[in-house]
């Protein structure tokens, strides 16, 4: 899974002190409509942190992209923030 590494770090020393930064691909978020990859990042982020992932990607879900990154932030920014790729950063992976 994708927060293994987290998850240890929680289950052995608590929160991290800074959050971790995970870069995403934007345009394959918002425009292309693969929300799943937020919110299955959620889902499984809210199961480390004892959380109700299916509340919160639900409440993701029910209104528009600017609504989700908002209810991400709320919820899991003090352990993981997310960042869409810069133009520099898609050019290097294209």
């Amino acid at each position: 899974m994708l927060f293994d590494e987290l998850q240890t770090e929680i289950a052995a020393s608590g929160l991290p002190a800074t959050p971790k930064v995970i870069k995403y691909n934007e345009s394959y978020v918002r425009d292309r409509g693969n929300h799943s990859v937020i919110t299955n990042m959620a889902t499984e982020l809210a199961t480390i942190l004892g959380k109700d992932g299916n509340a919160i990607t639900s409440e993701m879900l029910s209104g528009d992209y600017a609504n989700m990154l908002t209810v991400w932030a709320r919820e899991f920014n003090h352990v993981v923030v997310i960042q869409p790729l810069t133009a520099q950063e898609l050019a290097e992976f294209s």
